[in-house]
């Protein structure tokens, strides 16, 4: 067409010179990605079901939540702890030699958080000393409390250090594992002579020892965890990866599952009213380990506070919430929310087939029909049993008036 002008080609190949450039300088811009990266920000979509249960209370620990104003009132605090730390320093050691131990591990420590943390290299090094000394601090106090003295800000007040044990559960309040031993002296925390071997078993102090002590007696697990002996430290990431570590246990081994594809079960009331018996096991979940196929079936279990009602009636769970048995029965179906499974390799398969073979005969349904339609209540069984009285009743009345007759 006239007057129509075409563009060189080579001004064509220009653009796409261009872009490319750009997108290229963007990909090289892109942070290496670590293998070694463990600590995490909550997905959104568990965050949304209980913002409380992945934000902490009272104290921040690593980059993820330092600087938030809710959490700064505890900066003192931490400083505190390290000024008590330093004040043990022996063999001439001073604060500028355990910077070096954080400087040298600068980007091994950045590696191990999944997002770029954007402090600038000293002030990262400050943020991650503090909080590395107040845990390795808090841990020793924890286990000693005849350190403890009435300024103590944590232990001296009531639920503080529920609190900061707590929020050392945290994902996103992590540190890397390595860096809590790299800064633990034992020769600084020594035993003293009430804890010493005639009296606890313990000659020399160490940061597994003293993290299995902390996570064990605290006002969750009572005691439960494993032994030392039977965990394998050697990848312990952080504190939450040490806690399931101690839960799951190495020596844990594999059982061999029988095939099932059944992974959900009527609730507790319908298996109940169909004739369902309940009784305690032999064993409790915490030394099966199945955490997450147990959480699932009890979610199965669970639809209603009722369900729970009867649990707790059969001794099957016990509830310290003080919302009763609706809070119970809401904690459980939030606790499976994002929670996935091996479908072919579910630990209750077999139990969910059971339970539904039982539930779907005829016989258990009309039972559990009858027992939901006439028995639901104990009016609706007094009545039933009246009618029943009745019937028999005026049977006999109509038998002994024929009798009579003859």
């Amino acid at each position: 067409m006239e007057g129509r002008i075409e563009a060189a080609p080579n001004d064509i190949e220009n653009q796409y010179i261009q872009l490319e450039t750009s997108m290229m300088a963007e990909l090289d811009c892109l942070p290496p990605v670590s293998p070694s990266r463990c600590i995490y920000r909550v997905p959104d979509g568990l965050r949304r079901v209980c913002e409380e249960a992945y934000t902490p209370r009272i104290i921040s620990i690593g980059p993820l939540h330092h600087g938030k104003e809710a959490l700064r009132a505890m900066e003192e605090h931490k400083k505190r702890y390290l000024q008590y730390f330093l004040s043990r320093l022996t063999n001439n050691l001073r604060l500028k030699d355990y910077i070096k131990i954080v400087k040298d591990q600068e980007d091994k420590l950045r590696s191990y958080y999944s997002e770029t943390i954007e402090l600038e290299s000293d002030e990262f090094v400050r943020v991650v000393l503090v909080d590395a000394i107040f845990i390795i601090e808090f841990l020793f106090r924890f286990w000693y409390p005849k350190l403890l003295d009435e300024n103590d800000y944590i232990f001296g007040k009531p639920r503080k250090s529920v609190d900061v044990w707590f929020d050392l559960h945290m994902l996103e309040n992590q540190l890397p594992f390595f860096i809590l031993e790299k800064l633990f002296d034992p020769d600084i925390f020594t035993v003293p002579y009430e804890y010493s071997d005639r009296h606890n078993g313990v000659e020399r102090l160490s940061l597994l020892f003293l993290s299995h002590y902390f996570l064990n007696d605290g006002p969750t697990f009572g005691g439960m965890l494993h032994n030392l002996e039977t965990i394998n430290f050697s990848q312990v990431q952080h504190f939450v990866d040490l806690l399931r570590k101690l839960i799951i246990d190495s020596t844990l081994e594999e059982q061999s599952v029988a095939q099932s594809k059944h992974t959900t079960t009527p609730s507790i009331e319908e298996l109940h009213l169909a004739g369902v018996k309940f009784k305690v096991g032999s064993t409790t979940f915490e030394e099966k380990c199945y955490i997450s196929d147990y959480i699932s079936i009890m979610d199965n279990f669970v639809d209603t506070p009722k369900d729970v009602e009867l649990l707790v009636k059969y001794k099957i769970v016990e509830n310290h919430l003080g919302g009763g048995d609706n809070e119970l029965s809401n904690m459980i179906n939030k606790l499976s929310t994002g929670i996935s499974y091996d479908l072919n390799n579910f630990y209750y398969g077999i139990l969910c087939e059971d339970l539904n073979n039982f539930y779907s005969s005829k016989w258990h349904k009309s039972i559990a029909n009858l027992r939901q339609n006439y028995f639901n209540t104990p009016w609706a069984t007094i009545s039933f049993v009246a009618g029943v009285l009745l019937l028999i009743l005026t049977m006999v009345q109509t038998i002994c008036s024929i009798i009579s007759l003859y």
